[in-house]
């Protein structure tokens, strides 16, 4: 970790807004606010596509195969053998879509729209399977989804939306399992995985609270209070620990199981864009509105599920 530039990713027309590996390494993906997809090897540092579509809201890649899909503010999805460049298009309705996952299977996706309601799609012929709006037993107002999740059961979904909204449904019935209140808009939202039986479930929001719920059992088991607005979660590869970015600079290190924070790192002078957990070294990097990207190694011994 000498924090050498090995590429360059240039030829994009606007600002960078998305970068992300596809998950065997072999490939990153870059898009701007033009809606130009660029595809770089990580072995060679060559560019091995180039795209162009409307506006990109999100990007993301599919779990089990080098395809690349594209959110756009239409609410098209745009999909991509990587390195073929054969490409399916999941149609839009005019309704931007802010976010989607691919299930665990790789065979469905769901995708998230600004009127507050998800889709599931099969992906192999691209039909609708479901259509979930926005529950009434919701809080607060349908709102645009702003970050989702997907259950290693294959089945179980949950996404956070602007007005604070929680929701998780099944995607194999379209049934609403749970509704609770994020408070505020949600940015970040996650499952506990690789101890999926505890039926954990955690959300950031904007005021900087962490909730922490049971979703099987409909009940809140820890509010952790930071004080400073989340803009991300994530968790190392334990699931040990929880990793929030915040808009003030910090990074906070909390124990699930007990909602308490075990650390805070003072990472940046502004904003952090993204954060992401190196395994290999037990690190972490975090990028900031105050053109830095910064990498912090966690210490402490992690606790044990």
């Amino acid at each position: 970790m000498s924090g050498e530039i090995c590429l360059v990713c240039e030829g994009h027309k606007d600002s960078v807004t998305h970068a992300v590996f596809s998950n065997d390494s072999k490939y990153l993906a870059t898009g701007d606010m033009s809606g130009n997809i660029i595809v770089w090897s990580a072995s060679s540092l060559t560019k091995v596509v180039d795209v162009q579509v409307e506006d990109i809201l999100w990007l993301k890649w599919h779990t089990k195969a080098n395809v690349l899909f594209a959110g756009v503010v239409d609410g098209c999805v745009y999909f991509w053998e990587i390195p073929s460049q054969k490409c399916k298009v999941i149609p839009g309705t005019g309704v931007d879509t802010g976010v989607g996952v691919i299930m665990p299977d790789g065979l469905r996706i769901a995708v998230g729209y600004n009127d507050g309601s998800v889709k599931v799609f099969n992906l192999k012929d691209l039909s609708v399977l479901h259509t979930i709006k926005t529950p009434k037993e919701c809080v607060h107002p349908e709102a645009p989804i702003l970050c989702m999740d997907a259950h290693p059961n294959n089945n179980l979904v949950t996404y956070g939306d602007d007005g604070g909204n929680v929701v998780v449904l099944q995607t194999q019935g379209g049934k609403v399992v749970a509704v609770f209140d994020g408070v505020c808009s949600v940015e970040s939202i996650l499952f506990l995985k690789k101890s999926s039986e505890l039926n954990i479930l955690v959300a950031g929001n904007t005021s900087g609270e962490i909730h922490i719920w049971d979703y099987a059992r409909k009940v809140l088991r820890h509010k952790v209070v930071t004080e400073a607005g989340l803009s991300k979660l994530i968790f190392t590869e334990d699931e040990s620990r929880l990793l929030a970015s915040s808009l003030q600079g910090f990074v906070f290190v909390i124990n699930v199981l007990s909602g308490s924070i075990a650390q805070t790192f003072t990472c940046h002078h502004e904003s952090i864009l993204d954060i992401c957990f190196i395994p290999m070294i037990s690190a972490f990097v975090t990028t900031s509105d105050d053109h830095c990207a910064r990498v912090f190694e966690l210490t402490r011994e992690p606790e044990t599920l």
